[in-house]
């Protein structure tokens, strides 16, 4: 639905999609509500405007050149890296496609990919739409939460030093988008 509500009201529009915010869902989502939504592969040097929602993991510069609004979802930085780690040990050729070196460590993994918000973001200004994800602890299958007691409160606390830019982001958006 909120998808729809989106492109009745604007139109066409670019989903900035961070890693682990819950982009499928909401690509889901919107297929569902008879929208065309376009995956952009990163090799395709042209991009037709034969969709309703342009969707990928890219940096908001690029996602600026299409001239339509664009939104994004952002979720608490250390459930959101925690889910990304393991997703990762789950799927360890995404260490290959992001040309990072393959890690069972938390730590090492949260400082590969510290800021990551802030980095894809650098404006957040520029963004027309934020929707804030709600920690989805609650939410977590038994086998997730099971994963998650293997990080310690050491750990999280070390994952949130490390991303202090992108915890300043989130609580921003938190403040500024209810």
């Amino acid at each position: 639905m909120i998808c729809l509500m989106l492109y009745r009201g604007i139109g066409k529009f670019i989903f900035l999609h961070i890693p682990r915010t819950g982009g499928r869902s909401f690509k889901y989502i919107c297929q569902k509500s008879g929208l065309f939504v376009k995956d952009l592969n990163f090799d395709q040097p042209e991009v037709s405007y034969d969709f309703d929602v342009l969707m990928g993991h890219f940096r908001l510069e690029y996602a600026e050149k299409f001239g339509l609004p664009i939104f994004t979802i952002v979720r608490h930085p250390v459930d959101r890296l925690i889910s990304q780690f393991f997703y990762f040990q789950q799927k360890p050729y995404l260490f290959d496609q992001t040309n990072t070196e393959k890690t069972d460590d938390i730590l090492e993994f949260s400082y590969r990919f510290r800021n990551l918000m802030v980095h894809m973001i650098q404006k957040p200004s520029h963004i027309d739409h934020y929707f804030l994800m709600d920690d989805l602890s609650k939410y977590h299958s038994k086998t997730n939460i099971s994963k998650k007691k293997e990080i310690t409160e050491k750990d999280v606390q070390n994952i949130e030093k490390m991303n202090t830019l992108d915890l300043l982001f989130y609580n921003w958006v938190k403040d500024n988008y209810k």
